[in-house]
This record gives structure tokens, C-alpha cells and sequence, in this order.
């Protein structure tokens, strides 16, 4: 796999750098979500080569997450916003092309954003139909160190990071 034009790192929140199980109360309000912390190392090691954009549908917590990580978030409600039209937000904000795309997920709402992406990968635990589209699987679960997964594949693609 060739990782020489990706610029642009674009995630969904759970299921990737959390494991998706989210704590919920009776009015369907998230408490609380288990972030994976190696991640957030991993990012701040990726940041000086790529423009990290994660998605997510809660604003409350993952807002207030990323904006203490300094990590840039679009957030969403799935049932009326289509995540291709939000990726095709950031390719014109960013100004870059799909070829310059590295998307990460791990929800069938996540297949769009693959197909706009040059390439996808993909937590071990994604289901099957995500698997059978990604150029990638991650030999690790959603929330287990995704994006240690990713900074190792770019490490030793990308000869910047080396140093």
C-alpha cells in the first residue's frame, strides 16, 4: 500500500480511538466513553506529517475530547446528514483530493466515506460488509490502539517519520 499522498487522516470517533460501547442513560444521553489514551499518543506523533479530522455524532463529549487534544471534529446527525457530503466538506476545506485521503472507520454509515477515500482501514472488530470494502484491517479492535496501528503502517511508509 502506498501512503506517499495522504495528507489528510479523517476518523470516526467510536469504534476507532473508543470501543464503541458507549454508557447511555434512560434518555438515550451518553455519559461516558472509553477513550484509548496510546492513541491520542499516536496522534500527537502524526500531526506534525497529517491533518487529523475526526467525525462524530455526539457533540457533548467527543467535542469537549478533541478540543482539549486540539484535534479538529465535525459532528453530525447521521440520520439527516450524509457523512460522503461531510467528507466532501473537508476535501474542499482542506483542499485536497481523494487520492490524499487516509478514512478510518468502523459503522456501515462509515461505507461512503471509504468510497470517497483513496484509502480505508478499519478496526479487526468492524463488521463483515466494512471488512470486504477497506484496503485495510487493523490486526487490533476499535478502542485497542487504532491509530498506534495506523502511525506504525505510515512510520514505515513515510520516510519523515523515521527520524
Amino acid at each position: 500500500m502506498d501512503f506517499k499522498n495522504v495528507q489528510i487522516i479523517i476518523s470516526e470517533v467510536d469504534g476507532v480511538i473508543t470501543n464503541g460501547l458507549d454508557a447511555i442513560d434512560t434518555m438515550s444521553n451518553v455519559l461516558f466513553k472509553n477513550y484509548s489514551n496510546k492513541d491520542f499518543e499516536a496522534i500527537n506523533l502524526l500531526k506534525p506529517f497529517f491533518t487529523f479530522v475526526f467525525l462524530s455524532s455526539d457533540s457533548a463529549i467527543s467535542y469537549g475530547v478533541m478540543r482539549s487534544k486540539n484535534i479538529p471534529s465535525y459532528f453530525t446527525k447521521y440520520k439527516t446528514d450524509n457523512k460522503a457530503i461531510i467528507i466532501n466538506k473537508i476535501i474542499s476545506r482542506y483542499n485536497v483530493t481523494p487520492e490524499n485521503i487516509l478514512y478510518i472507520g468502523s459503522k456501515l454509515s462509515d461505507l461512503p466515506c471509504m468510497d470517497v477515500s483513496e484509502i480505508s482501514i478499519v478496526p479487526r472488530d468492524a463488521p463483515t460488509e466494512l471488512k470486504h470494502r477497506a484496503s485495510i484491517i487493523a490486526d487490533v479492535d476499535g478502542g485497542a490502539g487504532v491509530i498506534c496501528y495506523v502511525h506504525n503502517l505510515l512510520k514505515t511508509n513515510k520516510s519523515q517519520l523515521n527520524s
